[in-house]
């Protein structure tokens, strides 16, 4: 008898996730203080839907241009319709997409005293090395617990740093998949961490998509093997990210003084903020839908923040000094004022 064909009763189904992952970054140039990789994760299921969610508001407001963090807001950002159409994009997404979508922002301070200058001499070196770090993190965050992960990335193809990559290193498109597999088996085998996914896989490449819709057209959907309607869901992705990072970047440079960009970035710091006040169960839960790790941390390790204590203490207190010791938790990473009982979450 082939007892191969019978199904094993006694091993549970192997829980699987499958995203698309898609990427921006700011900063990374010689005259940034910090350089931020930010990641949102939308399940494969959910992709069509949420982008046509987008695409919904985007008729609502009568807005068909790109929607770019540095380009919206001003003194008069409620008469703009790019700058409704990015808050209530960023709204849509803190209320309802993180039910089921997550987001991973990794800030690189590239003037920390610990930061490593003769490692990342070059910024496209850090961006390189970091979009690694920041793609490792999501996976050992957002997705503990999942027996498989099947990810199809993609990039803005605007971005400075993915066309030098492409044009003169090859290895951050070819190879990106590669090296956040080979991180991730590396925390699982050798050092121990049972709570990565067993198996990691990448569907394909990085893929790069305009984020300009002037762009979207017939011949560069086909070019990455998608349909029109496709590549729009996808470009429009990739501009929420970019949204998400602007926000992020805004409250943690601590310089934006436009009144349309420091609302959205209160829209995710406050976000953020409501995790800490809530009991250690459910923030966590709510912590892996949307999370920021800062580098260097303690032992040049990345560790979580809140960026309603950064706007409030200012940066220079994320310098690993005494009165940063004092702040954060080593063995979590969470400050000290923001967790009630200064909770220890390792191991969860």
């Amino acid at each position: 008898m082939d007892t191969e064909s019978f199904p094993n009763f006694d091993l549970p189904p192997k829980r699987q996730a499958a995203v698309h992952l898609f990427h921006d970054e700011s900063g990374f140039t010689n005259r940034d203080r910090f350089g931020i990789h930010g990641l949102l994760a939308v399940p494969d299921l959910r992709v069509e839907s949420i982008g046509h969610e987008l695409a919904a508001m985007r008729r609502r407001h009568g807005y068909e241009h790109e929607v770019h963090f540095k380009d919206v807001g001003g003194a008069r950002q409620s008469q703009s319709p790019a700058w409704r159409l990015a808050r209530d994009w960023l709204r849509s997404t803190l209320e309802h997409f993180l039910e089921e979508a997550r987001v991973k922002v990794f800030v690189v301070d590239m003037r920390h005293e610990e930061y490593d200058r003769t490692r990342y001499a070059r910024p496209v070196s850090a961006y390189r090395r970091f979009a690694i770090s920041a793609g490792k993190s999501m996976v050992a965050w957002c997705f503990r617990g999942d027996d498989v992960l099947l990810i199809r990335p993609y990039t803005d193809a605007g971005n400075p740093h993915a066309q030098l990559a492409r044009k003169k290193d090859g290895t951050l498109f070819d190879s990106f998949a590669r090296y956040v597999v080979s991180e991730c088996v590396k925390a699982k085998k050798v050092e121990g961490k049972d709570f990565y996914p067993e198996d990691v896989r990448f569907v394909h490449p990085l893929v790069a998509v305009p984020s300009n819709p002037s762009k979207l057209n017939l011949e560069t959907a086909e070019g990455l093997g998608l349909s029109v309607d496709e590549l729009r869901v996808r470009s429009d992705f990739i501009q929420l990210i970019d949204l998400i990072v602007g926000s992020v970047g805004s409250a943690v440079r601590l310089e934006t003084v436009n009144a349309g960009k420091v609302e959205l970035a209160e829209q995710v710091a406050g976000y953020l903020a409501h995790t800490y006040t809530l009991p250690l169960s459910r923030a966590l839960k709510r912590s892996r839908r949307l999370s920021v790790s800062y580098f260097p941390g303690p032992g040049r390790t990345p560790y979580a923040i809140s960026l309603s204590g950064v706007r409030q203490y200012g940066c220079e207190l994320l310098r690993t000094d005494a009165a940063m010791k004092q702040l954060y938790l080593t063995e979590s990473g969470f400050r000290k004022d923001a967790v009630p009982g200064s909770i220890s979450v390792r191991g969860d």
